[in-house]
């Protein structure tokens, strides 16, 4: 009951509420680490004789939470506490090690992959330059405004009441060590991502999505300590949700975001048997994706950052040639990484290149002027790499990676 008494308040919570509906991992990377701690605990049952196959599936689920999202991490450290402190008995146990080895050789080339391709995500979460980072004034690391930002913002980002339990429950944890011992995993759950975040150099209330789960655990779990030491009827608990997600679901209401709107007119006359890939010029290309993914059934289409392929080839006509461009696609308002009276003149300068369209499509309600082109030119039999260096990079982060 109380398992399912969480579950309400934390979907029910207007932040994590406004993931869901967005394509975006902090709510993958939420069900995974819970996915992960479940097969932790099923694999603690047996501390004095642990199971192979208990523990291979425990490595498995662990790995595949790091890749659906890597700052889900930090559930290694709250497991690692619970152990210390609950199941010490697994230490000794040969295949528990076995388990972690596993989980490490999993690793390898999400690791590989993140220290070749990812300077920019290791850069704005452990290094020092805050041009990588896309808060817009990131504090200093070091400082206390760093370390109280993400416990100042606690009560807007969760509802007040469940905040104030959590708090409540964090610090009776302190005191009660039956309770601390109960609920060590989420404790260490707070604890852990809040050391994580803290010293990460890039600071959004969007990371604190993967910090809720632990804070909603611990609420839940003082407010069934509360009903049972005192007797009250089961009732209450579930009165005291209906009445918290009552609360939540109208503030997820009043902040529904507008989203996008009108994309689906321009790209859809563009995805036609024999058509190639689409050009972006501007900062919303992300947005286009998922209805040329509709609408592309033959996943034959990709959608490139102009900016990058013209920089990668050195001019517009070789992008478009090499990279198999049959449509462009252009924000009048602004481009970014492409000056756009520049690139306007090269496209009305070229017969290659024609006008056909000129589209508004709506982002949270503001309109965006979009401007389509058809390259008539010739293209290569095969595409030419796609660069992994993007000028939507600040200037020194560009520095940086090159």
């Amino acid at each position: 009951l109380y398992g399912f008494l969480g579950a309400i308040l934390l979907v029910s919570t207007p932040l994590v509420a406004s993931y869901l509906n967005q394509v975006m991992l902090e709510v993958p990377a939420i069900a995974m680490g819970l996915l992960t701690i479940a097969a932790y605990r099923r694999l603690a049952t047996n501390e004095d004789a642990v199971r192979l196959r208990e523990g291979i599936l425990f490595a498995v689920v662990a790995a595949a939470a790091a890749y659906t999202k890597q700052t889900i991490v930090f559930v290694y450290a709250a497991i690692a506490c619970d152990v210390l402190v609950n199941h010490r008995g697994l230490l000794r146990q040969r295949r528990f090690y076995i388990a972690l080895i596993v989980v490490v050789v999993l690793l390898l080339p999400l690791g590989w992959f993140t220290l070749v391709f990812g300077k920019a995500n290791l850069e704005q979460s452990f290094g020092n330059d805050k041009s990588f980072a896309f808060s817009v004034h990131p504090p200093d690391r070091w400082t206390m405004e760093a370390w109280t930002l993400y416990p100042r913002l606690l009560t807007s980002l969760l509802n007040p009441f469940v905040a104030l339990l959590g708090l409540a429950g964090l610090a009776y944890a302190c005191i009660n060590r039956s309770f601390l011992r109960s609920n060590c995993i989420w404790v260490a759950w707070i604890v852990t991502w809040y050391v994580l975040f803290s010293y990460f150099l890039n600071k959004q209330d969007r990371y604190a999505v993967l910090w809720l789960p632990g804070w909603v655990a611990v609420a839940i779990a003082l407010l069934r300590q509360i009903t049972e030491r005192f007797h009250i009827r089961t009732w209450a608990p579930v009165a005291i949700t209906a009445a918290v997600a009552t609360i939540n679901s109208g503030q997820i209401r009043a902040n529904q975001d507008p989203g996008f709107s009108g994309m689906r007119a321009v790209i859809a006359p563009l995805i036609t048997v024999g058509s190639g890939n689409i050009a972006y010029f501007g900062e919303h290309r992300q947005l286009f994706v998922p209805i040329i993914r509709q609408e592309d059934h033959a996943r034959r289409v990709y959608t490139l950052q102009g900016d990058d392929i013209v920089n990668a080839t050195g001019s517009l006509k070789n992008a478009a040639y090499q990279y198999q461009i049959n449509y462009l696609l252009i924000e009048r308002d602004k481009t970014t990484g492409a000056d756009l009276e520049s690139l306007i003149r090269q496209l009305r300068g070229d017969s290659q290149f024609a006008q056909i369209s000129v589209g508004t499509v709506y982002s949270q309600q503001k309109p965006i002027l979009i401007e389509v082109y058809r390259y008539s030119g010739p293209v290569a039999a095969r595409m030419a790499p796609i660069p992994l260096k993007s000028k939507l990079l600040s200037e020194g982060a560009q520095r940086r990676l090159n």
